[in-house]
């Protein structure tokens, strides 16, 4: 008998992990961008588990509608698909209209072409420091 027989396979999209040969875990997973483009993306661990916890939190990211940052989102980008799909909806007028002028007026011209993935609170420290 197999050791594998009775284990679940995933389903077409669902991702998954396997052993790189440096030893390491690499799990893979389609997210969707903000750009609405679907995109492969992966992670790591030293261990299986750690691979698979890692993707869990990809699709917990997935489920909740946060578009997953690639390397070539910006935070003006990602603020823009903030107001528009996260923050509009769940909010009044008038508080969108606040949210919209502080992210055009302060937080774009300030860290907006900084990518996302790369931020760093040091980058936050120096653009307050400079308003």
């Amino acid at each position: 008998m197999s050791s594998r027989q009775g284990l679940r396979r995933n389903h077409n999209g669902e991702g998954g992990a396997y052993r790189r040969a440096n030893g390491r875990w690499e799990g893979k997973f389609f997210v969707d961008t903000p750009d609405g483009k679907r995109k492969r993306v992966s992670v790591y661990g030293d261990t299986e588990r750690k691979a698979l916890n890692e993707l869990n939190k990809l699709r917990d990211q997935q489920r909740r509608g946060v578009p997953v940052a690639t390397t070539t989102l910006t935070v003006a980008e990602y603020m823009l698909y903030w107001l528009e799909h996260i923050a509009e909806p769940s909010i009044r007028r008038t508080t969108y209209a606040t949210y919209e002028g502080d992210v055009r007026l302060h937080i774009n011209p300030g860290i907006g072409k900084r990518k996302l993935k790369s931020l760093q609170a040091a980058h936050i420290r120096e653009w307050l420091n400079n308003l």
